[in-house]
């Protein structure tokens, strides 16, 4: 059985529910997290991280691969998985407007990290599916507009675009989650073709 509005499953939804409670414990302490389902839409090469920048004229943010160790040196990590007990940043996000500077702290703290271990400690079985990410904004939503995200395999970039639900043709996968005003569960993000999921 799946929450159709979260598109979760029970266990699924029993989980994001628990975690992002469990974040909200934490309120003042830490950087506001959500959760989202580990995907990909291309693969990457050696040495390659997914890198995100934004275009605030036209509210667009695109996620492509990055081997440039200057850019990532510089860059923020928004979003982190669990590999073999540790906690590794699996996205970035390069300020592009240097007035905007959206993100102060570039990496996890340490009391930030104890608390992701912990959360993926609770994820349990679904560790493997789930990562965080770092609610930021870089495409600050208007009332009622999603995120959406949209693939070309052949330039291999991401472009993540504001939408009014009522405005898309077709629902799209929902891949990210975070928590509402009134501790209720948001879709954060969704996906518009078919993504790769872990």
């Amino acid at each position: 059985m799946k929450n159709t509005s979260l598109q979760l499953s029970v266990p699924e939804q029993t989980i994001v529910d628990e975690l992002l409670r469990f974040f909200k414990k934490y309120n003042n302490q830490i950087r506001l997290f959500g959760l989202r389902r580990t995907h990909s839409h291309f693969h990457l090469e050696t040495g390659e991280l997914l890198v995100g920048r934004t275009d605030p004229a036209v509210r667009v943010l695109t996620i492509s691969p990055c081997a440039d160790d200057t850019v990532i040196a510089t860059a923020a990590e928004t979003a982190w998985t669990m590999i073999n007990g540790q906690i590794v940043a699996s996205q970035y996000y390069c300020e592009t407007d240097p007035e905007h500077n959206l993100i102060q702290r570039k990496t996890l703290t340490d009391f930030e990290k104890r608390v992701l271990i912990h959360a993926f400690v609770l994820l349990g079985d679904y560790a493997e599916i789930f990562e965080f990410f770092l609610v930021h904004e870089p495409l600050p939503l208007k009332r009622g507009e999603v995120l959406v995200e949209y693939n070309n395999p052949d330039t291999r970039v991401l472009t993540i675009k504001p939408a009014l639900p009522a405005q898309l043709i077709e629902m799209p996968v929902a891949t990210a989650w975070r928590m509402g005003r009134e501790s209720t569960i948001l879709v954060n993000q969704f996906c518009y073709d078919e993504p790769h999921f872990s």
